[in-house]
């Protein structure tokens, strides 16, 4: 569904001629928020485990199915989440409302669509 949705968001981002700047896109700092995000995806991903118990997404833990789980989570699932809803949405809605509007709208959305998994907690 990802990489299929991955299609008019390129189409989106060609058409405006949004820029990587724009788009929130730069590598400033990389050497310090790579490591960040790894250290806290673990802490965040565990507590979120732990707190609502899902069934496994696959059923064998096996190298090869854990490295394709990996490059379709973090390039198609959490990329194109990232570009649709930080990149375009909340920079475009912190530019027409103000940061503070843009980003609680922008985190409001994100949290409503995922509201399929049935847990409050998975939105909050």
């Amino acid at each position: 569904m990802y990489g299929i949705l991955a299609i008019p968001v390129s189409i989106a981002i060609t058409n405006q001629k949004l820029t990587r700047t724009q788009l929130g896109m730069t590598f400033k700092k990389i050497w310090l928020y790579f490591p960040l995000s790894i250290l806290l995806g673990l802490l965040l991903g565990g507590g979120e485990y732990l707190k609502i118990r899902t069934n496994s997404l696959i059923s064998d833990l096996s190298t090869f199915n854990l490295l394709m789980f990996s490059i379709v989570m973090i390039f198609f699932v959490g990329l194109v989440e990232e570009v649709i809803f930080r990149s375009i949405l909340q920079n475009r809605l912190q530019i027409a409302l103000g940061n503070q509007s843009g980003l609680i709208i922008t985190s409001i959305l994100f949290g409503l669509m995922h509201t399929g998994y049935g847990s409050m907690g998975e939105v909050l």
